[in-house]
């Protein structure tokens, strides 16, 4: 039954996306099946005029950022899974995971990535699996609609 909610919340997100950006979130929406067993994966989702593809890497870079705390393993994100671009929308994708398999604690990675995604991308939202879905973070629901707006 959660797993079913979960699903139902991320239709509802990316259901009204226009066409040419449906395919990169159905996409992420397909891989959540893939990826739902597990409680270490975070997705960055984003939309940008400048080289899609040169984005993908700026993003991975700024996940892949160091762990202050972090002693065996000094990295937040360790390990990156899929990225998916859609040139002609200049909408995206990067999947990557946590070092730990479990809940991680984002205390630190949040403030990161809330001051680096705008640096890199003119649109984005980073969301984690829970659950059997990916839920973003709370304080990304207006770039969720404005990406929903933007890539169309």
């Amino acid at each position: 039954m959660k797993k079913l909610i979960g699903l139902a919340i991320s239709a509802l997100l990316f259901a009204s996306l226009p066409a040419n950006a449906t395919s990169i979130a159905q996409k992420l929406i397909n891989l959540e099946g893939k990826y739902s067993g597990r409680n270490d994966v975070v997705v960055v989702m984003f939309y940008s005029e400048k080289n899609p593809y040169s984005v993908v890497a700026k993003v991975k870079n700024l996940m892949h950022t160091r762990d202050p705390a972090g002693f065996f393993n000094p990295y937040w994100v360790t390990n990156f899974y899929e990225s998916e671009v859609d040139k002609t929308s200049g909408c995206g994708f990067v999947i990557g995971e946590w070092y730990g398999s479990n809940y991680p604690s984002r205390g630190t990675w949040e403030p990161i990535m809330d001051s680096g995604l705008p640096n890199i991308t003119d649109n984005a939202f980073f969301a984690y699996m829970l659950n059997g879905s990916f839920k973003p973070s709370v304080d990304y629901q207006g770039q969720i609609e404005a990406i929903k707006n933007i890539c169309n």
